[in-house]
């Protein structure tokens, strides 16, 4: 197969575009790399690192053997366009598996060097590619979750990501598997779409992850974030970013299952910092008493009062606006908010002032835009929220939690004048991105042929040639 010949063949084409600084740098690292052979125990041990790569080579090319094994035995039976019984020999789950096998080995050694990059897209690249085949030849293993079928993939999410993913607010991407005749959702990965960061990098976010817990260590994690990379690479230079709470954990089980979430990250290339970053969270019994916010608005009306013409009046202020940090707000359907909570100041019958949050069936809150059709005046902001916290006093349960982003240090600073009381958390931000210096397929080929190795370890006809 194609796919598979390309893969780490000896003679890729060389990348013209690379600059005289980019070879500098790659030499550089090489000559790092030589050094630290000398020592053993050093982390970057060139020779261990080939080592470990040469090791999942061969482990591909067994696996290769017997998927190709598998194919033969089952003679085009189980394929798409086949008018024949299967016989018996090979079931669905048994070719499915052969085939996660082999892509999770490419996903491993994808993780060798960027997988956004170099060496590393390459393998990423082709095991994608066999994905595609794969469900061309056969049947889906991945899906888009959509309203319709998003019922299949509850269980993993928690309520704050099933509800953005079935407002379209969030994306997310399923996994299915065989577990005898029958199929089943395997795990879901949710991410947002691609966003610009301060230094202008595209960024694409990941918000959350979840494998069928009978099902782990099974490469469905792997798998998932295979196809999410993937979307990254539809648009050169975006990188993928994450987001985890610097928590103490109390319950051992919990402390574990975080470790492995940190290791499966630190795995796949991604560097993380800790910041405390833009996020807010406080108890709604923490506002009692708040002599900015306690208080009914005097000018703010809730959302509701706009009727049926609320989601033409609010998507036309929403763009008039024209702010591009807040493009986001327009792309949100008017149901998603909570139009008694939301609130409003109008000014000669014009919205002037917009506070938008969403609630969620448990009760808590999340702030979503407070949006101005000129200079935000603070007393609207009083005003604003005021009004929003006395209708949510109605409905009780003070023990919920209100919370959310800012996208502006003049929030910041507003919320921490309003909310002394608010906390916000420190966070592992973890990023992603291509190395555009990382070695190539044809430099990872000369290193193992440096340290004695061989170059290409995949067969002439790779998985099999039709």
């Amino acid at each position: 197969m194609e796919l598979m010949e390309n893969f780490l063949r000896n003679e890729p084409e060389e990348d013209k575009e690379v600059t005289e600084l980019a070879d500098e740098i790659r030499e550089g690292l090489i000559k790092c790399f030589t050094d630290s052979l000398e020592d053993d125990d050093s982390d970057n041990n060139i020779y261990n690192v080939l080592l470990d790569d040469d090791h999942l080579l061969e482990d591909l090319v067994d696996k290769l053997s017997y998927l190709n094994i598998l194919e033969a035995a089952s003679g085009g039976s189980l394929q798409k366009d086949s008018r024949e019984k299967p016989p018996g020999e090979v079931t669905k789950e048994e070719i499915e598996e052969a085939y996660l096998s082999v892509l999770d080995n490419l996903f491993e050694l994808s993780k060798t060097v960027n997988p956004l990059s170099g060496v590393g897209r390459d393998r990423l690249e082709t095991g994608l590619s066999i994905i595609r085949e794969f469900e061309k030849l056969y049947w889906p293993i991945s899906t888009r979750v959509t309203e319709e079928n998003i019922s299949s993939f509850e269980e993993f999410l928690p309520e704050d990501q099933l509800q953005d993913v079935t407002a379209g607010t969030k994306h997310a991407i399923g996994a299915l598997r065989h577990m005898g005749d029958e199929v089943y959702a395997a795990g879901v990965i949710v991410y947002s779409l691609p966003s610009v960061s301060s230094d202008g990098t595209q960024e694409i976010i990941l918000d959350w992850i979840m494998v069928r817990e009978e099902l782990t260590e099974m490469g469905i994690s792997n798998f998932l974030m295979a196809e999410l990379l993937g979307l990254a690479l539809q648009n050169e230079g975006t990188g993928i970013r994450v987001t985890l709470p610097v928590e103490m954990y109390d319950d051992e089980d919990e402390m574990e299952k975080a470790a492995v979430l940190y290791q499966f990250l630190d795995e796949w290339g991604f560097g993380f910092n800790v910041s405390t970053g833009d996020s807010f969270v406080i108890r709604l019994s923490e506002l009692e008493g708040n002599m900015f916010i306690d208080q009914p608005g005097n000018m703010a009306e809730p959302l509701s009062r706009l009727g049926s013409k609320g989601p033409v009046i609010l998507d036309r202020f929403l763009r008039e606006l024209k702010d591009p940090n807040r493009t986001d707000l327009v792309d949100l359907p008017y149901t998603f908010f909570d139009r008694d909570l939301s609130c409003m100041i109008r000014k000669d019958g014009e919205l002037q002032s917009v506070l938008l949050l969403h609630s969620y069936p448990g009760g808590n809150v999340r702030y979503e835009g407070l949006v101005s059709s000129g200079k935000t005046d603070p007393t609207d902001v009083m005003d604003l929220v005021g009004s929003a916290f006395s209708a949510r006093k109605t409905r009780g349960n003070m023990d919920a939690m209100v919370y959310g982003d800012f996208i502006s240090e003049e929030g910041v600073k507003t919320a921490a004048k309003l909310m002394p009381d608010a906390r916000c958390p420190m966070r592992y931000v973890g990023m992603l991105i291509p190395d555009e210096n990382a070695f190539t397929t044809r430099e990872w080929d000369e290193l193992r042929r440096k340290v004695g190795l061989r170059s290409n370890m995949i067969p002439d006809d790779g998985i099999g040639e039709e």
